[in-house]
């Protein structure tokens, strides 16, 4: 959790723009960032669905907000490592500096690690959680 924390302050303050740490994100900006990750990834509805259950999971564990400064890199991990527990291809890190070029590949896969930890490695999905889950994101993009 602390590495997470040091490696997300020391790439928040290398930035150039300075950020609104209070505000957060609209679902548009979310909407533009994960388009942009399934074009670079060619993720799968079954990937959307098990990052967001993921990311999910991370936020009760840790109680955090999504905010300015972590929505993005949170996402990011939530879709890498569900793409990984799908078993894709194209789920290696090495891509990564060119879709988020904040973070190396070392550093975010320290980044996934951490996540991992912060919710047991609790990555097992059943049927009923996964069918209710996208009938929910369904519903949630027909307002969109």
């Amino acid at each position: 959790f602390n590495e997470l924390t040091r490696i997300t302050h020391a790439k928040k303050e290398s930035r150039e723009a300075k950020i609104d740490m209070i505000s957060k994100p609209s679902p548009e900006k979310i909407a533009v960032f994960l388009s942009d990750l399934f074009k670079s990834f060619c993720l799968t509805k079954e990937v959307a669905v098990l990052a967001y259950l993921f990311l999910t999971r991370f936020l009760a564990a840790t109680e955090w907000d999504l905010h300015s400064t972590t929505w993005r890199i949170l996402t990011l991990v939530s879709v890498r490592l569900a793409q990984k527990f799908e078993g894709h291809k194209t789920a290696s890190n090495k891509a990564l500096p060119s879709v988020y070029p904040l973070f190396s590949s070392k550093e975010f896969f320290v980044l996934e690690t951490t996540f991992l930890g912060l919710i047991d490695y609790n990555l097992i999905v059943g049927p009923k959680e996964f069918l209710v889950t996208l009938q929910e994101m369904k519903e949630a993009a027909r307002l969109f």
